[in-house]
């Protein structure tokens, strides 16, 4: 099964009177970074080409599916001024900031130019609607809080005698079950009811785990065990 990458909480901000303010609504952040780099390659550095970086890195932002935004305060905001002549000649300081799915808030600050804006609408659309290229001038920071927590996660691993169908082991007693397999079929994991085919049964409380009683663990062939695998956190 694919891992989706979920996002929530975008919000775009740029400098106005020496603070940071709401800028636009969007659609979608397209966020590039990009370095230049050096082939190295040489008749003697093997089949495979090598390359160096060379210190010079560009980065930009595009912003699709803008639509205006005025905020609550006296300095307006409105992404219709990307067009005019003086956004053009300064450009902006600006902040993005988004949720990612672990709950981390992260932050891109740097200074933009803005080299390109479109609109787009049509007579069945209630609003027109923008796309604006960012183009990052210098360094930008990119700042995430709070900092990541790395999760460890163990792998316990039985080899049956033959006949049983359960096992029970104390390093099993409260974990956060993530995977179970049987040889190297995946079963699922549940923690109530009896476990029926393609399942195994946790109990935390006693370090417990069961699996079908009418399709016990095989015995040893060939002096090779079936093997039970289970994944979990501490």
């Amino acid at each position: 099964m694919a891992y989706l990458v979920q996002g929530s909480g975008m919000a775009i901000a740029a400098v106005k009177s020496g603070d940071y303010r709401a800028f636009a609504c969007v659609q979608q952040i397209i966020f590039r970074c990009a370095s230049d780099i050096l082939e190295t390659s040489t008749t003697s550095t093997g089949p495979y080409r090598t390359y160096r970086p060379v210190g010079l890195t560009d980065w930009s932002i595009t912003l699709n599916g803008v639509t205006y935004l005025r905020d609550q305060s006296t300095t307006k905001n409105f992404i219709l001024e990307t067009v005019t002549q003086q956004i053009r000649t300064d450009g902006y300081d600006i902040k993005i900031t988004f949720t990612d799915e672990g709950g981390f808030a992260n932050t891109i600050t740097g200074h933009v130019f803005i080299p390109y804006s479109e609109i787009a609408g049509g007579a069945q659309n209630p609003f027109s609607k923008w796309t604006v290229e960012l183009q990052g001038s210098g360094a930008f920071e990119l700042n995430v809080t709070p900092e990541p927590i790395c999760e460890i996660v163990d792998t316990y691993r039985y080899a049956a005698t033959g006949g049983e169908t359960s096992l029970t082991d104390a390093l099993l007693i409260a974990r956060t079950p993530l995977l179970g397999f049987r040889s190297t079929s995946e079963f699922d994991i549940i923690t109530t009811g009896s476990p029926g085919q393609q399942e195994l049964h946790y109990d935390s409380s006693t370090g417990t785990i069961s699996w079908d009683p009418t399709n016990p663990a095989n015995p040893p062939v060939d002096g090779v065990p079936e093997r039970f695998t289970f994944q979990y956190k501490s």
